[in-house]
């Protein structure tokens, strides 16, 4: 059995995240020919088996390397491409998360520092927000269990006034803190 399960696997396609990992290898090595290869690997990979974070993880790691080769229109063709696919997807995903890095770097590319100081600034609001967040989620739902409403509901306080900030009132995150708020009685 054992036996049979390696000649299954050794047939078998690497996993995206895998090739993904071995394309930023080559891209941090400075083999940028290689790493855009490894790249256009992963996204095919991963559009062969659906996996839409790894086609947009591959779509993100064209761009970049793209950009270093000096292809600005491409990279930006492989943002659009990566947007477009991955239009739903949460902001916490590695690859977002590049592809607002990457945007910034377009943008200093073409002559507006301006746009990509904001949109830097922006996502690292959001990406302290995140862990921030996280924290007096975890901190307000301990309190909470401890019996300590008063602590329960500042931690939920915080976690509301981060995630407002970061993604608006209305998203799903905002509204999850909020609810969380409510849970707590007001005395």
């Amino acid at each position: 059995l054992l036996a049979s399960h390696r000649r299954l696997m050794a047939w078998r396609e690497p996993p995206s995240w895998v090739l993904g990992n071995r394309a930023m290898a080559l891209e941090r090595s400075g083999r940028l020919d290689d790493a855009l290869l490894a790249y256009a690997e992963t996204l095919r990979v991963s559009e062969a088996v659906k996996h839409v974070h790894g086609a947009q993880y591959g779509l993100v790691g064209m761009a970049s390397v793209q950009l270093a080769l000096g292809r600005v229109g491409e990279a930006e063709q492989s943002l659009q491409r990566a947007a477009a696919i991955a239009a739903n997807a949460d902001p916490r995903e590695p690859a977002h998360i590049r592809s607002v890095w990457v945007r910034a770097r377009i943008e200093l590319k073409r002559g507006h520092p301006d746009v990509a100081y904001a949109t830097l600034d922006k996502q690292l609001a959001f990406l302290r927000s995140i862990a921030a967040t996280d924290a007096y989620i975890t901190l307000g739902r301990a309190e909470q269990a401890a019996g300590r409403g008063a602590a329960a509901r500042q931690a939920f306080e915080q976690a509301a006034a981060h995630l407002v900030a970061a993604t608006g009132a209305e998203s799903p995150e905002s509204l999850q803190a909020s609810a969380l708020l409510k849970s707590v009685p007001t005395n």
